[in-house]
């Protein structure tokens, strides 16, 4: 980073609700679908901001989540890509054409734009939002690429790229291809995640897999924003295949930080959200689709 400054300012209140998840509830007629969407809403004095952290893998099942849950699309003012995934990102290009809106600003890392495929066993694309981004501007989204924190409402930011200093694993075995053709192991640099500081509670910090590990995001956060209390973590944490010695040290971190309230789905996994149920009990939620978590409380 260069000189990018956290704000001392904080948000008045905070609610972030669930729009695309592995599992759904609450309101009938919701669907669900491995992917990701969260509509973070955040009050700084008497402005309401809505911002969108990723949009999953079809618009459908955004849209019709959206509207089951009276969520009006037009109210969003920007899109967060928390990586190029497709069951993050894959719905990008009717979502922004949905919203039709000139000049929508998509906040990306500049990595998104890599190709990204895996074996299954045969090579499976996994990402090409670099073939997408001419439909995604053409239909009014215009890409804002950046490594250093940038503020997308106030009092709200996005990480940046995420310092590595734990050597957690990425969770997931994919691969890049370079420019001159040579391809290796993908380091997944364009994760990133959302954070905010909620007057009177402490850091809110919405992930989208933690693909840079979910506690280097908790530090790199609370290092930047200058802040120890955190009061929620909440998104995907990638720990579904994670192993007995991983998950115990995960726990010993998390339990060092100490967050107020753990929310996790999608990519987490059962045997991690199990742990953190047995070691936070009520701080810890499970994360689903129609769901929406508020602070203060």
């Amino acid at each position: 980073m260069t000189g990018v400054k956290f704000p001392v300012r904080e948000v008045d209140e905070l609610q972030v609700t669930v729009l695309v998840d592995n599992s759904a509830g609450g309101v009938p007629g919701l669907l669900a679908t491995h992917g990701l969407s969260m509509l973070v809403r955040s009050k700084f004095k008497d402005h309401w901001s809505n911002v969108l952290l990723d949009v999953g893998p079809d618009a459908g099942v955004l849209f019709n989540n959206m509207e089951r849950l009276r969520i009006d699309p037009s109210t969003i003012d920007c899109i967060v890509v928390s990586h190029n995934h497709n069951d993050h990102a894959g719905a990008l290009p009717k979502v922004v054409e949905r919203l039709g809106r000139r000049g929508l600003a998509v906040i990306t890392h500049p990595a998104a734009f890599r190709l990204t495929f895996t074996h299954r066993p045969t090579p499976f694309v996994i990402s090409n939002l670099a073939g997408d981004r001419s439909a995604i501007e053409a239909a009014g989204g215009v890409f804002l690429p950046v490594t250093e924190p940038l503020e997308v409402a106030p009092g709200l930011f996005t990480t940046g790229t995420v310092v590595r200093e734990t050597g957690e694993p990425t969770g997931i075995d994919s691969k890049t291809i370079e420019h001159d053709g040579t391809w290796h192991d993908d380091a997944i640099m364009d994760d990133l995640s959302l954070v905010t500081r909620v007057k009177g509670q402490g850091l809110a910090i919405l992930t989208g897999c933690s693909h840079a590990g979910i506690i280097n995001i908790l530090r790199h956060s609370m290092r930047i924003a200058d802040e120890k209390t955190v009061a929620l973590v909440m998104g995907g944490f990638h720990l579904v295949s994670a192993s007995e010695e991983r998950l115990a040290w995960a726990m010993a971190e998390f339990s060092a930080i100490k967050p107020a309230m753990l929310v996790s789905g999608h990519c987490s996994g059962f045997q991690a959200e199990a742990a953190m149920w047995q070691v936070f009990g009520k701080a810890y939620r499970h994360m689903y689709a129609g769901q929406t978590v508020r602070l203060p409380a």
